[in-house]
């Protein structure tokens, strides 16, 4: 099938040649390529618009990573803030600086 596309197309430029109109030539080309400029505008257009798709979706994947990370680094600060909190407030830890009992010999045990 394709050998006898090629071979008509041939014989087209041939006879067209041979009787010297030149201009025929160039209107059958066209005419030829029309359909094919169609079709490659047609792709440029749906390329087109399926990057601005990829673009968009892109977008909006950076944005919704970005709002988990900021997320996940409240989290982690607020976690850290709580500790601090609670260990300023505990009881049981001792502050900075402060004496802290030796744990030798105040015991309430009577001895032996």
């Amino acid at each position: 099938m394709r050998l006898l596309w090629g071979k008509l197309q041939l014989l087209m430029v041939v006879v067209l040649l041979l009787t010297g109109r030149l201009e025929s030539l160039r209107t059958a080309s066209i005419v030829t390529a029309f359909p094919s400029m169609l079709l490659i505008i047609i792709i440029a257009v749906s390329l087109y618009r399926d990057l601005a798709q990829e673009i968009v979706a892109r977008d909006e994947k950076a944005r919704l990573l970005d709002m988990r990370i900021e997320r996940l680094l409240l989290r982690e600060s607020e976690r850290d803030a709580a500790e601090k909190a609670g260990a300023e407030i505990h009881p049981t830890v001792p502050e900075e600086g402060a004496p802290t009992e030796p744990s030798g010999g105040d015991d309430d045990r009577p001895a032996e």
